[in-house]
């Protein structure tokens, strides 16, 4: 259990929506509103930093550059974002790098496996009708085009509800936990599923794999279907509830991150998030999350936060329930969306919070 403090936050000015990128550490907060000619944009960026070396701009650049029209259609704010972005890693960040075709090619497999880290639910036949842009995804951003990206969640997304219908069906199946199998999802990611019925025995096999797990920490087997069935359909539910603000965020950081794992965007809710951060009206309990292989896992503690203090939570650690109401009752968080688990996890200054936890190192 852990107590959330009042913690010191840093503040900055309360605009939005935000393009927010992470430069080793320091933050710099550009607000854009949309249907600004680009050029224009960039002569205003490049006087925010003229005469100054980037890095030095970017602490000292506190104000936010400010545009003067807006535009309420979602499309020409996405194009123009990722321009934006584009110009602001290319001018600012200290990593230089060439977007061409062969980081092209680095791009479209971090938007693939940031979808789909256990290769699980697209095909080999899916990832081939794409590959053949593998090498456009440079142009796409230097362009704003991102209409095969978003076609490509879409396919993402199909794939999902196939598969977890089949998942769920599959629960009704008696399953033979005598039976000498294995699950290599470390092997699965090195390749993609060929055939339908190689496609079926994996997700038998993660079913099952799942419902073990609930068996193993003593949970009686019709209360684990039962936990497993709202699972996957509340997971079906999350990707298809999915905005194009989160395929951009997506999308968006699988460059960012193929440049350096600490560069990042932050969409509207995100930096609604921060906001409230900043703003101390709900208090966390000193965690770093990431969202991993459908696990919110801790990336990093806050020292001498009450999760570090309490010394029961550790990096690496995988989030499976919380509880906030002290009633007991616990909300399974496994598929859940980060953003909901970290709302969850949220509360008053004061307040008690129950975490369920899966060590580092323990089976998923």
């Amino acid at each position: 259990m852990a107590r959330r403090p009042k913690k010191k936050r840093f503040s900055f000015s309360n605009l939005l929506p935000p393009i927010m990128v992470f430069f080793s550490g320091i933050f710099l907060v550009v607000v854009f509103v949309a249907n600004v000619d680009f050029d224009t944009y960039l002569q205003r960026f490049a006087e925010a930093f003229s005469s100054r070396d980037a890095a030095q701009g970017i602490a000292a650049s506190n104000q936010a550059i400010a545009l003067p029209t807006q535009n309420h259609d979602p499309e020409l704010n996405y194009r123009f974002t990722a321009r934006v972005a584009v110009a602001i890693v290319h001018a600012a960040h200290y990593i230089k790098h060439s977007l061409d075709n062969e980081f092209s090619r680095i791009i479209f497999s971090e938007y693939l496996d940031a979808l789909d880290p256990n290769h699980s639910y697209f095909v080999h036949d899916d990832v081939e009708h794409y590959r053949n842009h593998r090498l456009y995804f440079d142009d796409y951003l230097k362009d704003g085009d991102l209409s095969i990206p978003f076609e490509i969640y879409d396919t993402f997304r199909s794939r999902v509800i196939e598969r977890i219908d089949f998942a769920r069906s599959l629960l009704d199946y008696e399953f033979d936990f005598g039976l000498d199998e294995a699950l290599d999802l470390e092997q699965n990611r090195s390749t993609w599923v060929k055939t339908a019925a190689h496609y079926d025995q994996l997700w038998r096999k993660i079913v099952k794999n799942d419902l073990l797990n609930l068996k193993l920490s003593d949970t009686p087997e019709a209360e684990a279907i039962e936990m497993l069935d709202r699972r996957y359909a509340r997971f079906q539910q999350n990707v298809m509830q999915s905005s194009y603000n989160d395929v951009f965020e997506i999308f968006i950081n699988s460059y960012l991150k193929s440049i350096d794992p600490h560069t990042e965007y932050f969409s509207p809710h995100n930096s609604t998030n921060l906001e409230i951060n900043i703003t101390q009206q709900l208090e966390g309990i000193g965690t770093m999350l990431n969202f991993e292989n459908e696990y919110v896992t801790v990336h990093s503690l806050v020292p001498g936060g009450p999760a570090d203090r309490s010394g029961q939570i550790h990096a690496g650690d995988k989030f499976v329930a919380v509880s906030t109401k002290g009633d007991g009752v616990f909300v399974d968080c496994i598929g859940s969306r980060l953003t909901d688990v970290v709302d969850l996890i949220r509360g008053p200054k004061g307040s008690d919070v129950q975490i369920k936890v899966l060590g580092k190192n323990a089976l998923p």
